[in-house]
């Protein structure tokens, strides 16, 4: 089963998704200060705290300024008009499943109801009688691992249609005080830290259909995660990659936020899988719209779904690699399609 993108949108700090794309392609960034990020300095007695670089979504009153209701704000604007966009009527319902993935549960997000927040937003959405709705709070792999999740659904039968969304914000105070505190945010004290961001995706599935498709998943886990005492061995990245390389260059989207630990993990891949690997082109949005956590992923299948189809790539494949933090690694390799 190779799943076709029907149809896909978003919501980041730079539009839409065909926006964003167009937007990432042209260099254009959305990162600046952030008053109302504050990072530490390395004395907090004499040192003054610094403002945070990151990229927000555009004020408006439908968006919440935190937590458990931004995130379900993003995945409803950014998901609003899929089913639209894909063609389904009313009477398609009962054939489609809805697939939502988020941050992990954690210290700051435990508190959020993230297992329940697919139901809400089944309600946001008008989405009676879906047979399937699922919340996978499961951090930056989301988007991919959900991409198994929904071959399975079209595979068995279940549906004939997923919406696949992802959602998540780093800007949020508690999750950036957090991140911060881990001294993982780019600031003076962490100069190779990563720059927060947030986003919502959403993506459409389907069995058949001319748009980019999903040829290969993969999947690995890395010995020395980014909270661990050493750099990446970058064994999970490479398991995870290994079996997906087709044959001429890809276009390249790799989770690189910033932060050095990624950076040094994706060099090390280009090294062991040499010539292997022919990257003939490289994008990595979070130059653009920042770290945006779970929804990374989903942003660059958007890009590189809208890339390939407009022919921005040079290339038939687009590559889209994903690293948790707990040490999980997840690629995707999608065509272009007819």
């Amino acid at each position: 089963m190779s799943p076709c993108i029907r149809a896909c949108d978003a919501l980041t700090p730079l539009g839409n998704a065909a926006t964003t794309a167009a937007a990432v392609r042209a260099g254009v960034s959305r990162l600046a200060g952030d008053p109302l990020l504050p990072t530490r300095p390395h004395d907090l007695e004499w040192e003054p705290w610094e403002e945070a670089t990151s990229a927000r979504v555009p004020a408006r009153p439908d968006l919440p300024p935190a937590g458990a209701a931004r995130l379900l704000a993003l995945a409803h604007l950014a998901s609003r008009d899929l089913t639209t966009l894909s063609g389904v009527r009313r009477a398609d319902l009962p054939r489609c499943a809805l697939l939502l993935g988020l941050p992990e549960v954690d210290a700051v997000t435990a508190s959020w109801g993230l297992p329940a927040m697919a139901k809400a937003l089944a309600g946001r959405l008008a989405l009676d009688g879906l047979p399937v709705v699922e919340s996978h709070p499961l951090g930056r792999t989301a988007a991919i691992e959900l991409v198994d999740r929904a071959g399975q659904l079209l595979a068995g039968g279940q549906v004939d249609r997923v919406l696949l969304v992802v959602a998540d914000s780093l800007v949020d105070p508690d999750r950036h005080e957090s991140l911060d505190t881990a001294g993982r945010v780019r600031s003076s004290r962490s100069p190779a830290g990563m720059m927060p961001g947030e986003a919502g995706a959403g993506l459409v599935l389907t069995a058949d259909g001319t748009g980019p498709r999903i040829l290969k998943t993969g999947h690995g886990r890395e010995l020395q995660p980014i909270a661990g005492p050493t750099i990446s061995t970058g064994s999970g990245l490479q398991q995870a990659i290994g079996g997906l390389l087709p044959d001429g260059q890809v276009w390249a989207l790799p989770d690189l936020t910033g932060e050095d630990y990624r950076a040094r993990e994706w060099g090390l891949l280009l090294s062991r899988l040499s010539p292997r690997l022919d990257v003939g082109r490289l994008t990595h949005p979070a130059s653009s719209i920042g770290d945006c956590g779970a929804a990374g992923a989903a942003v660059q299948l958007a890009i590189a779904a809208t890339g390939l189809q407009r022919g921005w790539a040079g290339s038939a494949h687009a590559l889209v690699t994903a690293a948790a933090d707990d040490g999980r690694r997840s690629a995707v390799l999608l065509g272009k399609g007819s």
